[in-house]
């Protein structure tokens, strides 16, 4: 059995209000389909999308985790943090 492992693009970023924001996770490992669920899934085009995006950051910061679980039903999280940026 192989395990999913899985990392987001950027950890911690910061973003304009209004901006247009790409998420997205690599993933190494696992067997078979693999399934992303991203949390929470407001503002968010898909909450199952290996790489959602975000439209129009309303600058609230938002930490979102992503789990991504394989066809044996092994599974693993991460998280990335969006906060805004003062001078915009």
């Amino acid at each position: 059995m192989n395990d999913v492992v899985t990392g987001v693009f950027a950890f911690l970023f910061g973003a304009c209000i209004g901006s247009f924001i790409q998420l997205g996770s690599t993933v190494t490992g696992g067997t078979g389909t693999l399934h992303y669920l991203w949390q929470p899934s407001t503002a968010l085009n898909s909450d199952t999308i290996p790489n959602p995006s975000i439209n129009s950051y309303d600058g609230v910061p938002v930490t979102y985790t992503v789990t991504v679980t394989d066809s044996l039903g092994c599974s693993t999280h991460d998280t990335t943090q969006i906060l805004p940026l003062a001078n915009c």
